[in-house]
């Protein structure tokens, strides 16, 4: 069974690192979802 990770990472200006997010996804899983996981953290202000 092959899964997928997304990993979300923000550098602060101090240079220090904070995952600030993290979804395991089935082999299936569409696009459509893959893209609403990013942009769900744009919305939040993150830079892509």
């Amino acid at each position: 069974m092959n899964k997928a990770t997304y990993i979300v990472i923000g550098i602060d200006l101090d240079g220090d690192k904070d995952v600030l997010g993290m979804r395991i996804a089935e082999n299936n899983e569409s696009l459509i979802y893959k893209v609403a996981f990013i942009f769900n953290y744009k919305q939040l202000g993150c830079y892509i």
